[in-house]
């Protein structure tokens, strides 16, 4: 995958790709993208790398954190260049004794509003300790849909309750892997990737949950590369990252559902900044650029984390 400069498509553009399939058509097919792009986006559908080692070799991904303190990030979200709109994850170190939060957010852009209700949200209660997670709530909505996650994490697994819109029965259930491993939530893995300082080269795995699924990550440090940040050359950390869902049937022809792959730039800094991630997705690349960072804890109003 190419790291280029982030672009904006003309308005004028984006009426022309909607001319074969029809203006409304298109816009659902945006809308429906940057619903998804909360749940997928950190590790979106491709294919895994072919010389990717088998998942036996590889050891499990553990850092030592340093010290957390209040951040605020936002990053723009581009669809095959295509403005989809902002994220902006917050971290909010005293949540409670021994928990901190994190919580992320969609604003979408103001065409694709013009479909209904859109966005997304994500919230994390975490152990101040080894920054696992305790609890996570994802809300996903597009037009009249809605689809809503509850998460609940114990060494190894998790149990989770899903309802895909308010008026749906309710589904319960739990993943579990057979050795008590820690697994992670969006936030968590981000955190994690953040603090790892690999020798080039060197690969490890993790486990996510993403959605009500479990996933199987392996990751692979590829060095420093030189990146585009916001019109300035910057050096930066790539990080490149192939998932397998857990219990996906070897040989399945839909591969959005059982396989994603993505790749993370991180800054050189001590802070290791994410400043890019990107990823192909079965509707096109999906990009997010990072536009802010500061140590705002405007979002963790006890009003803000309220669940």
């Amino acid at each position: 995958m190419r790291a280029s400069a982030r672009m904006s498509l003309p308005l004028h553009a984006l009426h022309s790709r909607a001319e074969p399939l029809g203006r409304g058509m298109l816009l659902r097919g945006l809308a429906s993208a940057a619903s998804s792009a909360l749940l997928g986006v950190c590790c979106s559908c491709g294919n895994p790398a072919a010389n990717a080692a088998p998942p036996e070799a590889l050891p499990a991904l553990h850092v030592t954190h340093g010290t957390l303190a209040a951040e605020r990030l936002q990053g723009d979200v581009t669809l095959e260049q295509i403005p989809l709109g902002s994220v902006q994850i917050q971290i909010c170190p005293e949540l409670g004794p021994g928990q901190f939060g994190m919580q992320s957010q969609i604003v979408p852009a103001a065409l694709l509003r013009l479909v209904g209700r859109l966005g997304g949200r994500l919230h994390s209660v975490l152990s101040s300790g080894d920054r696992v997670p305790i609890e996570t709530q994802v809300d996903v909505f597009a037009g009249e849909k809605t689809r809503s996650y509850r998460l609940q994490f114990r060494p190894g697994g998790f149990d989770y309750y899903y309802r895909r819109s308010a008026l749906a029965e309710p589904e319960r259930g739990t993943r579990q892997l057979p050795e008590p491993e820690p697994v992670n939530d969006m936030h968590s893995a981000l955190l994690l990737l953040r603090a790892w300082r690999p020798r080039l080269g060197e690969v490890a795995h993790l486990f996510v949950a993403i959605g009500r699924d479990l996933w199987r990550v392996e990751v692979r440090f590829r060095g420093p590369e030189m990146l585009d940040v916001q019109g300035a050359p910057a050096l930066t950390r790539r990080i490149d990252g192939d998932a397998r869902r857990i219990g996906a049937q070897a040989g399945s022809s839909d591969k959005g559902d059982t396989q994603r792959s993505f790749s993370l730039w991180l800054g050189e800094g001590p802070e290791a900044l994410p400043v890019r991630l990107q990823a192909s997705a079965n509707y096109g690349d999906v990009s997010m650029s990072l536009t802010r960072h500061d140590r705002s804890t405007e979002g963790c109003a006890p009003q803000a984390l309220a669940r």
